[in-house]
């Protein structure tokens, strides 16, 4: 059985389904074969519609629903208590089916579970670094100028990928490199600006902080260093600075 992969909201739009081997998978824009996924996100609404309980996240800018049906191993009735705008991490299963000469895509939701803010940065970064790692085996493989399946899995560490990436070249499908390259630093960009806004937000509530206090206000949702690096990355931007008490105010 194929493994539920980390993957990020564009990859999951990008994915298309395909016929490998006699199985019925999806594949992504950068090659990836996949049946199940796991996402993390924000939870916008939970709704029922024609008797379907429905979860609407948002994977930063990508919004997606998450239907609780055939494939949901816990109790539906679970959903009512997840909080609006809490985040979770959640494994799911995404299908086509033919509807009026045209393909409908159904979001099948199997588990979740609420996270902290810690966890949503890790899972984040998670899901950059193996986009990231995919990204860089396209690229090693485009640049080799391979195309038969061993050829392609000598250069890879991953058989699936392997396989989807070889899939593609020879349907002549291509990958759209350059698009995922703009998609990794503005997601870097997004991670990176949210941790300094969170600083800000902090500083600015209490008028002024020492680099202790911040830790101990926001220790929970990131790592001491990530705050540290942030809080001097803000000193050298100009957007705070600080004070012989060794505190750090909001510049006005």
């Amino acid at each position: 059985m194929r493994p539920a992969y980390l993957i990020t909201g564009v990859e999951l739009r990008d994915s298309n389904p395909v016929n490998f081997n006699g199985e019925n998978l999806n594949i992504s824009g950068l090659g990836l074969l996949f049946k199940k996924f796991l996402m993390v996100g924000q939870v916008q609404n939970r709704m029922e519609e024609n008797d379907r309980k429905i979860i609407k996240i948002i994977d930063q800018n990508n919004e997606f629903y998450f239907i609780i049906g055939q494939y949901f191993t816990g109790n539906p009735e679970k959903i009512w208590d997840l909080q609006i705008n809490s985040y979770v991490l959640i494994s799911a299963t995404l299908t086509f089916r033919e509807k009026n000469s045209s393909q409908e895509r159904n979001i099948y939701a199997e588990n979740f579970r609420e996270i902290s803010d810690l966890e949503l940065q890790f899972y984040r970064l998670l899901g950059m670094k193996f986009l990231q790692d995919r990204l860089n085996v396209v690229k090693k493989v485009i640049s080799s100028g391979a195309k038969e399946l061993n050829e392609i899995s000598a250069l890879t560490k991953s058989n699936y990928l392997a396989e989807g990436i070889y899939y593609r070249i020879n349907q002549n499908l291509g990958f759209d490199v350059s698009r995922y390259e703009a998609l990794l630093d503005s997601l870097k960009l997004t991670s990176e600006r949210s941790t300094k806004d969170k600083i800000l937000d902090l500083i600015k509530s209490r008028g002024e902080m020492s680099m202790d206090e911040i830790i101990a206000s926001l220790g929970n949702s990131m790592t001491s260093k990530e705050i540290e690096e942030s809080v001097y990355d803000l000193l050298n931007s100009g957007e705070i600075y600080e004070s012989k008490e060794h505190k750090y105010k909001y510049v006005i």
